[in-house]
């Protein structure tokens, strides 16, 4: 008879990936949660993951954002301000913290 285990697992329920993977069958969407694609990559797309990985690009950004990004689409968002005085900016004050 096989004995029965018993998990060291709490009781999670439904994931996020399961979630997701959900979603994207329901919207014919490209599932980008774990496991997928579950298809082929452009080899340009490697080369430049391997040239990143090589530059020590290879981990995640920190709970901020990449502050290249941040700072860029301040700038775009004050650009579109100052076109459409409708608008607001879209800018944060720590986005204008990491910009000095």
């Amino acid at each position: 008879m096989t004995p029965i285990l018993e998990t060291k697992l709490p009781n999670v329920g439904t994931t996020i990936f399961t979630v997701m993977s959900a979603l994207a069958t329901e919207h014919q969407a490209v599932n980008l949660g774990q496991g997928f694609p579950d298809f082929g990559c452009d080899p340009a797309l490697i080369d430049a993951v391997s040239d990143a990985m090589r530059e020590g690009l290879n981990q995640y950004p920190s709970m901020l954002g990449v502050l290249e990004l941040r700072q860029a689409n301040s700038l775009r968002s004050l650009h579109q301000s100052t076109q459409n005085q409708s608008r607001a900016p879209v800018v944060s004050n720590l986005d204008w913290v990491f910009m000095r």
